[in-house]
């Protein structure tokens, strides 16, 4: 999964974005800014990638999300889980 969203330019998540709180807010943007914006809007988009490299059950954990960054965090703490019962059993 790793060199799907790599390929993707989706593997570092941390940052997520920041949502403009409204129509008006984001009109006031820079241009600059607003290219930005577009450009996380795209990314988080790619939440695409992340649905087709996980298993069924996996995919159950993710399919509600509506970010990158929350299926990201779901998968993280899924998976540090799943170390966690394979190393002490």
């Amino acid at each position: 999964m790793k060199a799907l969203l790599n390929s993707q330019d989706c593997w570092d998540v941390e940052e997520g974005y920041v949502k403009p709180k409204n129509a008006v807010a984001e009109a006031t943007l820079t241009n600059e800014e607003k290219r930005v914006l577009k450009e996380a809007r795209k990314k988080d988009k790619r939440l695409f990638f992340i649905f087709q490299g996980v298993d069924e059950s996996t995919f159950e954990k993710i399919s509600d999300v509506k970010t990158l960054k929350e299926a990201w965090e779901i998968l993280q703490k899924s998976l540090q889980g799943a170390k966690k019962s394979i190393t002490n059993p």
